[in-house]
């Protein structure tokens, strides 16, 4: 009996211990908490921490690192061991439990606030910026597009967005996606890329080298008017814009932009001039545009003539170009190193020619200008833009002279009028008009009472007022018509022609080798105009 009372001793002894152990095992897998169910949301800001697959705390599933910076929703928090966790989700899968310590706690969905302190430039159009996280808009990002704010908070928001909170110096501004800004390096705003060119306009700036203001590269006074590449602009915070300006691809500084003029190209701005230089080289071009493809003329052919200057470019690539002009007329671009200062020249007859409202509707123009039944006559050809005078000769007009004509009178008809068709003796000697030769049939009608007045006919006789034209075989060996019509009564037959012994009866005539010259160089569309100073010329 005592036996058996000492085995049952042992054994409840053994079991007890037993009991005592797994006691002590249930207490270290199962640690003592207390839960909590929440719908808080929190930012994770440790990577490190600890990721747990449940709330035994047995199996890590890894860090935080996978969601650093972003926001999770919090579905519960528990207190174990006297350390509070919280179960973490996101959208609607469990992502497992993490020390509530790693996150940054917010009530909404748009996170904890997370300190950030650097300035951001809005560079899209295409945002809102909002009032608050129910998305009550406060202003669009068009209206406030390169504006640079200080982002003194960030969000990362649930939905996967980043929201920075916009400060004016103390002015909050908004909230506004991280999409529609990039973040700068200082108060001065995010590095815009560009590629303009500018003219510096104003003598009182400082070029500086850095945004602290601590180093003043140049004074504007000494680079006015020279033209910079802008590689870079800053859109400052202080509300002005600063370019990073180059002279090639050597840095010069910043410059606010307040202090130049925005330029269409490397060549700068048009400065406005008045002035006039005579060309003294030799060599070059005179160029079409900037991008020297257009070589509108040759200087040495225009060695020594007179231009006036309007327009000055002081271009990035170190030189000055003039443009220029001539009676008026664009003439092309040139180097100033090719010029010298020179007075405004007297007018002449083909610059007074070059400024008619006849200059505007061709390009060739027979200049008349008569002295009594004298005349000095002119051919100007306008050519890449520029009127110039091919020859002058000495001619004969009527025995009248110029002035207003009617049949009969003797005056060669004073004004501007096209010359029309060409005529002559012989077979056409090469005129680019049409031509008509002279036959025994052919008059011009003078006669008044003819119903083909003032017109070419060929007839087997015609009225005796009216002009054979074969009876001139010397003046009308060559001859152009020149378009005069006034009506029955008014004149007929006006031509340029040979010269005959003296004055004509009203037409224009020149040397035989001139009139030859004429047949083959005039071309449709030119006119002639009599007058009888060089100053009429411009008027008509």
């Amino acid at each position: 009996m005592k036996l058996r009372r000492d085995k049952n001793f042992v054994v409840t002894l053994v079991l007890l211990t037993v009991g005592l152990l797994l006691g002590l095992m249930s207490t270290q897998s199962e640690p003592a908490r207390a839960d909590t169910a929440t719908s808080q949301y929190g930012t994770v800001v440790q990577a490190d921490a600890p990721m747990w697959r449940d709330d035994s705390l047995q199996t890590q599933s890894g860090t935080a690192a996978a969601f650093a910076g972003q926001t999770l929703t919090i579905t519960r928090t528990m207190q174990i061991a006297g350390n509070e966790y919280a179960q973490v989700a996101r959208g609607q899968a469990n992502l497992g439990i993490m020390r509530t310590s790693a996150l940054k706690l917010s009530n909404g969905p748009q996170g904890g606030a997370l300190g950030f302190g650097k300035y951001v430039t809005i560079t899209s159009k295409n945002y809102s910026v909002w009032g608050n996280f129910n998305w009550d808009k406060r202003n669009l990002s068009s209206k406030l597009y390169h504006h640079t704010y200080l982002a003194k908070v960030a969000y990362h928001h649930v939905n996967g967005g980043t929201y920075y909170s916009l400060y004016s110096g103390k002015h909050w501004v908004g909230y506004i996606n991280a999409g529609a800004v990039k973040v700068g390096q200082g108060s001065q705003g995010a590095a815009i890329s560009t590629n303009q060119y500018v003219t510096i306009t104003s003598k009182n700036y400082t070029v500086w080298g850095d945004f602290a203001w601590h180093s003043k590269r140049h004074k504007t006074a000494n680079y006015y008017h020279h033209t910079f590449n802008v590689k870079v602009a800053y859109y400052h915070s202080n509300g002005s814009v600063y370019y990073s300006l180059y002279q090639g691809n050597k840095w010069f500084g910043y410059l606010n932009a307040s202090g130049v003029k925005a330029a269409k190209g490397a060549q700068g701005i048009a400065v406005g001039t008045n002035k006039y230089i005579k060309i003294s080289g030799k060599s070059g071009a005179v160029w079409g545009d900037f991008n020297w493809r257009s070589k509108r003329h040759m200087v040495k052919n225009w060695y020594n003539h007179v231009f006036q200057v309007k327009c000055t470019y002081y271009h990035s690539n170190g030189s000055t170009y003039y443009s220029l002009y001539l009676d008026g007329l664009w003439f092309g671009y040139l180097n100033a190193s090719a010029t010298k200062p020179s007075s405004k020249p007297k007018p002449t007859a083909r610059s007074y020619a070059a400024t008619s409202k006849t200059a505007k509707k061709t390009d060739q123009i027979v200049g008349v200008v008569g002295s009594g039944s004298h005349a000095r006559v002119y051919l100007f050809e306008k050519s890449g833009g520029v009127w110039t005078q091919v020859f002058s000769v000495a001619g004969r007009v009527g025995y009248n002279g110029i002035g207003t004509a009617h049949e009969g009178s003797g005056r060669t008809p004073r004004g501007s009028y096209p010359l029309t068709y060409a005529f002559g003796t012989g077979s056409n000697p090469g005129t680019k008009l049409s031509y008509r030769r002279i036959t025994r049939k052919s008059y011009y009608i003078s006669n008044t009472k003819d119903k083909h007045y003032n017109t070419w006919q060929e007839r087997s006789k015609s009225s005796s007022k009216d002009e054979h034209m074969a009876d001139y075989p010397t003046q009308y060996q060559y001859g152009i018509v020149i378009g005069y019509n006034h009506g029955v009564g008014g004149g007929s037959a006006f031509f340029l022609h040979v010269n005959g012994r003296g004055s004509t009866a009203g037409c224009v005539s020149v040397p035989r080798s001139t009139m030859l010259t004429f047949m083959r160089r005039i071309h449709r569309g030119a006119y002639i105009m009599n007058v009888t100073s060089t100053a009429q010329l411009a008027k008509y």
